[in-house]
């Protein structure tokens, strides 16, 4: 169950957006109360709570293999606890696909933001039709 903890902990972490206010990391200053943490400090938190969250899924996968296919059936006192860990787990996951797509969708948006007339250009070619040659430009030669 430890390792679960941990697991969620470290994706809490490593959902943190630096630019964002509200999901920002901070920590508490000696002074001045809670002080937000420099950006290139945030993301090297993230890299590192990316990389424990592979080894902690992992040995997690591994202890609930081992659970469930031990010799004999799984003890009553250790079904809440599996259920907890498989409970928690699914949270993270939840939140890693609305991380997913969250960011399918900002880059759909800036694909339509940064090319708003692609459909326009690319459907002579899609209807198999030549591309229209004429140009206000060349007249102005």
């Amino acid at each position: 169950m430890t390792n679960v903890w941990t697991f969620a902990a470290m994706f809490k972490i490593w959902r943190t957006h630096p630019s964002k206010t509200a999901t920002a990391l901070y920590c508490r200053g000696s002074s001045k109360g809670t002080v937000r943490l420099p950006p290139s400090v945030q993301e090297e938190l993230r890299r590192i709570a990316k990389t424990a969250m592979v080894t902690l899924e992992t040995n997690i996968l591994q202890e609930l293999e081992t659970c469930m296919t031990q010799a004999g059936n799984v003890k009553p006192e250790e079904k809440p606890l599996i259920w907890a860990c498989l409970w928690e787990l699914l949270w993270c996951y939840r939140g890693l696909l609305k991380e997913l797509v969250a960011f399918c969708r900002m880059i759909k948006g800036y694909r339509s933001r940064r090319f708003p007339n692609a459909a326009q250009h690319h459907l002579p070619y899609l209807l198999h039709k030549p591309p229209p040659t004429f140009h206000p430009y060349f007249y102005r030669l």
